[in-house]
Order: C-alpha cells, then sequence, then structure tokens
C-alpha cells in the first residue's frame, strides 16, 4: 500500500521537530522523502511544510519561509481546505523564528479561525495558543491574557499539550502585571510537564518562559541560569535561531545578583 507507506513517513518526519532529533537529521529526513516520491503532492505535503519549518529553525529564514509558502499554495491549489488551516502553524512559525511576531500573529490568527470554524477545536487551540505568543512577544499583554482567559474559559477544555502552553503563557502574562508568585508556581508546573517528554523544544520553552518569569520578578541569576538551560536545549535540537535569540538575551541581562536572595 503505496499511499498509506508515503502517508505514514510524512507523518514520521512531522514528528521528529518535536522529538530530539537534531534538526539537520530531522531536515535530511525530509528531503530524502520529497526527492524519492515528489510526484505525489498531496502525501508529501507534511514532509515538506516540515522541511520549512526546519529550515526556519536552523536559521535558513528566507528559504523556510519560501518552501513553507510553497507548501500552503499546494494546498490551496488542491483545495485541501483544513491542510491549508493547519499549514497557517507553519507559515507563522517561521514568521516568529524570524522576528516578525505581528505576521506570525496574523498567520495563526487565520488558522485558528479556519479550524474553529469547522469545529476542529483542538489543532484550533494550539494556533490560538501560538498567537498568544505572538501577542506577549509585541507586549499586547491585554489581548493576551483575554485570550487565555477565553481559552481557559472554553467548553470541553485543552488538550494537555495546549494546557501545557497556557501554563507558561499565562506564568508570562501574571508575572508582568506583578503576580509573581502565582506566576513562579504555573512556570514551574509547566517545566516539570514538559520535562517528561522528549520535546527538547517544548522543554527549551518551558525553560525560557520560567527564566522570564523570574526576571520580570527581580531574582537576575536564577533568571539566567534557567535561560542557560534554554539555550542547551535548543542547541542540542539544532535550532540554532533560538539558541541564539536566547543567548543574545542573555548578553543583554545585568551582571546582577540575585535580589530575591
Amino acid at each position: 500500500n503505496t499511499y498509506e507507506e508515503l502517508r505514514l513517513l510524512a507523518l514520521c518526519c512531522e514528528f521528529e521537530v518535536w522529538g530530539a532529533t537534531p534538526v539537520d537529521r530531522a531536515a535530511q529526513s525530509c528531503r530524502s522523502l520529497l526527492t524519492r516520491h515528489d510526484g505525489d503532492r498531496q502525501v508529501t505535503l507534511p514532509a515538506m511544510a516540515t522541511l520549512g519549518l526546519l529550515c526556519g529553525l536552523s536559521g535558513e529564514l528566507e528559504r523556510g519561509r519560501a518552501i513553507t509558502s510553497s507548501a500552503r499554495k499546494i494546498a490551496r491549489d488542491l483545495r485541501m481546505d483544513r491542510a491549508d488551516a493547519v499549514l497557517a502553524m507553519h507559515v507563522g512559525l517561521v514568521e516568529l523564528h524570524a522576528g516578525d511576531p505581528a505576521a506570525a500573529e496574523e498567520c495563526f490568527a487565520d488558522g485558528a479561525a479556519r479550524l474553529r470554524e469547522s469545529g476542529d477545536d483542538l489543532p484550533a487551540d494550539g494556533l490560538t495558543l501560538l498567537a498568544i505568543r505572538a501577542r506577549v512577544e509585541q507586549a499586547s499583554w491585554q489581548h493576551a491574557r483575554a485570550t487565555l482567559t477565553e481559552l481557559e474559559n472554553r467548553p470541553g477544555g485543552m488538550s494537555p499539550a495546549s494546557r501545557l502552553v497556557w501554563l507558561q503563557l499565562r506564568a508570562r502574562v501574571d508575572a508582568h502585571y506583578g503576580d509573581f508568585e502565582a506566576a513562579e508556581v504555573m512556570a514551574q508546573e509547566a517545566v516539570d510537564q514538559a520535562s517528561r517528554s522528549d520535546d527538547l523544544l517544548g522543554l527549551a520553552d518551558a525553560w525560557s518562559d520560567l527564566a522570564e518569569v523570574l526576571i520580570s520578578a527581580g531574582k537576575l541569576s536564577d533568571g539566567k541560569r534557567f535561560l542557560d538551560r534554554a539555550a542547551e536545549c535548543y542547541t542540542a535540537k539544532g535550532a540554532a535561531v533560538l539558541s541564539q535569540r536566547v543567548l543574545s538575551r542573555i548578553a543583554r541581562m545585568p551582571d546582577a545578583r540575585n535580589t530575591a536572595e
């Protein structure tokens, strides 16, 4: 069953993004599949979109943009409406990694709205949380807090993966508004949950969010320590653009002792 084989291979390529497989090896898996089965665009589309995301993570941002945009065009040409909405995640993540959170937010919000309209609430939650992440990066705190509250109160609840990201983002927002104790508890809970997975990107994000919460609370040395851990995870994954961003954040920090000591 060649169709089913291709479909599963394409999914394996996508799963490699979120596990411990280094970015360069995951990208090679995508290229190998696309080279061998270039003619079947519908089945290999996930591998193509994943390759674009991996290029963005490695620092090849323009290449990542080109590939994810091409993947989304193919989905539209083939009238794969759900795939087109889901691919908003890939396009938006490359924009987020490229330092354009406004463009990323637009992609995430569009994909989430279309999935929500079709009753696909769980993936819509994931894209909504990514849109909130983009708002946090733009310091759009009120909008971020309102949407987090909407998600928390939505009937049916969130998936465990979405709940984990919700904790991280709620912690960031609460820390901004000065509720440091609650924020630190949530951020630490997110780290504890992320540590049970082999998702290096997710763990690095959790360390980074905990660090920002602590920095907001004036605990600079603790914050730097956890930023170091985030950078180590991003580096182990091969996500050069994210590790460099964290290292730049560390370099901008004042050389101060933990004010909570």
